[in-house]
């Protein structure tokens, strides 16, 4: 009664109070949990060892008899609820009849009254015929207790969900369907939006839609309307930025080959109405002519300001990585960020001595390390231990390191020259030219260790993580919107789940073979991107088949 009362006051006078709740109804989830936790092995411990073949019998009749009197008691007042407050129907009287759950009150209870009788017993006053008694009933009240929660918790716990939708409690009403369907559509578009914002990087230009369509599964079945849609929100959200729709169009317009995009303008047209169509321009409008950076050869070249410039770049990279991971960049599950991170480390403890920035090397170090020891056996596993391409998969890790190393690294060069340039003339030291400078050859670096590799296998590389990031924004999208109270959680779990399956299925399929046959099966000779004929797809089908011969694949 004591939890009930401080519970119902808090929630009416204390909820205000409190400077977080998000942070705050977490803590209670996870504390909750872990004692939950401890009570039931606790009290599973006990009760394992103290219930007989013959009690199994009597409980069955008590679990019974426990549900009927619950029956009995709702129905009684059943003329009462039914008429106040939000009132209740037959059906909700029912279900709250079945599904009343016994277990954390009951057996914390029952535990707290035997570890008292055993302790009361044992002293020597008692008589042994007594103590046995005692010990006796307590035992017996235990092993009712904990296994009516046994009951509630195995039968009524699996099957509530059953009654639930036979009563027709659960069933969601047309209205409510529209609002879930309008989010939907809401975040179909919001993925467009980030697609359009990807391919405007110029990392990212030349990704071929082919595979985004085939592993994202709201931009499955987008229509021209959509892209129409999609496109206007972009010019308002990023009106700097030029996508580059070169390989959208031609699955938009399959029979259509005279629409395509040109490097010069990149134009979208208007899909609403063909014949009065007018273009929806995404270049970029013209602006003031943005000044180059600027340096300031009169002043001399201070050591120690390199130094401390040095130490705060490195501290700028840790930041765009960390921001990487919030926006899901980068993979958290992998140890691409383990390996960036550390590069840091090291990076940081050679600056601290003078030397110049070394992450790059640093990076490739821990990678090397990580791969030879622990990398190759996590992807045995996601993958099956005969299956996949091993080496692929490391060419495909070097690339995603590479290409959020130069994010970074340019990312953290276009903040630095903003904090570090003159306010005057807008000029900067040659301290912060030098580290300016180390930076550029790392990101030079980096590139060269990605044109080392074979042009296809790093177009695909790139594909799939385009695919990652937008199911990554999916997601977040539908947490949003629960965060926000704008969905269920049971509504937005169901779309997480589905993606959560769409990310492990990329994963198991990021394999080049994987993405080469999907380009020969789903595309037709008009969509194939450039470069990618009738005889590259000849060859690498034969490559395959030769291959697929001599081992399988998962």
């Amino acid at each position: 009664i004591s939890v009930l009362f401080c519970g119902v006051t808090t929630k009416a006078f204390g909820e205000t109070l409190l400077n977080n709740t998000a942070l705050t109804t977490d803590f209670w989830h996870i504390t909750e949990h872990l004692l939950n936790t401890t009570l039931f092995c606790l009290g599973g411990a006990v009760w394992g060892g103290i219930t007989s073949k013959s009690d199994w019998i009597y409980l069955a009749c008590l679990y019974v008899a426990v549900i009927m009197i619950r029956v009995f008691l709702v129905f009684s007042f059943f003329p009462l609820t039914s008429r106040i407050g939000i009132s209740q129907n037959w059906q909700e009287a029912l279900f709250m009849s079945y599904g009343g759950l016994r277990g954390t009150v009951g057996v914390s209870l029952a535990l707290l009254l035997s570890a008292q009788i055993y302790e009361q017993t044992d002293d020597e006053s008692v008589s042994e015929e007594t103590r046995e008694a005692y010990r006796i009933y307590v035992d017996k009240l235990f092993a009712f207790s904990g296994g009516i929660a046994f009951l509630t918790l195995l039968v009524n716990g699996p099957t509530s969900a059953i009654l639930l939708k036979n009563l027709g409690l659960v069933t969601p009403s047309e209205t409510r369907l529209n609002v879930v369907k309008n989010y939907e559509q809401h975040m179909k578009i919001n993925t467009l939006v980030e697609y359009m914002n990807l391919i405007s990087k110029k990392r990212f230009e030349h990704v071929d839609f082919g595979v985004i369509r085939e592993h994202v599964s709201p931009l499955q079945n987008i229509t021209r309307e959509e892209v129409k849609i999609a496109a206007e929100s972009f010019k308002l959200k990023y009106p700097d930025k030029t996508p580059n729709f070169a390989n959208l169009v031609p699955y938009l317009f399959p029979n259509e080959s005279q629409l395509a995009l040109t490097s010069e303008a990149s134009t979208l047209l208007s899909f609403s109405d063909r014949s009065r169509s007018e273009p929806i321009t995404l270049t970029r409008q013209p602006s003031k002519r943005v000044r180059e950076t600027v340096y300031d050869y009169k002043t001399p070249l201070d050591r120690l300001a390199v130094l401390e410039q040095r130490l705060i770049f490195i501290d700028l990279l840790r930041r765009e990585y960390l921001r990487q991971l919030d926006v899901s960049e980068l993979d958290s599950r992998g140890f691409i960020p383990y390996s960036l991170l550390q590069s840091l480390e090291v990076a940081k403890s050679a600056a601290s001595n003078g030397l110049p920035l070394c992450d790059w090397a640093a990076s490739q170090a821990v990678s090397d390390s990580f791969t030879r020891r622990g990398d190759k056996l996590l992807h045995a596993y996601r993958v099956g231990r005969n299956g996949g391409d091993h080496d692929f998969h490391v060419i495909r890790t070097q690339v995603l390191q590479a290409l959020s190393f130069i994010q970074a690294h340019r990312a953290s060069q276009k903040t630095f020259k903003a904090e570090f340039a003159s306010v005057n003339s807008n000029s900067l030291t040659l301290a912060a030219k030098a580290v300016l400078d180390e930076s550029k050859d790392q990101v030079a670096k980096a590139e060269s260790a990605i044109n080392n590799f074979d042009v296809d296998d790093v177009s695909a590389i790139k594909s799939q993580y385009v695919c990652q990031i937008l199911l990554y924004k999916s997601a977040h999208y539908f947490e949003n919107l629960a965060r926000r109270g704008l969905m269920t959680e049971k509504e937005a779990t169901e779309y997480l789940y589905q993606y959560d399956l769409e990310l492990r299925k990329l994963r198991l399929q990021s394999e080049l073979k994987t993405e080469i046959r999907l380009l020969n099966n789903r595309i037709s000779p008009e969509l194939q991107p450039p470069g990618f004929g009738p005889t590259t797809i000849a060859v690498l089908s034969t490559i395959i088949s030769e291959e697929d011969s001599s081992e399988n694949h998962a």
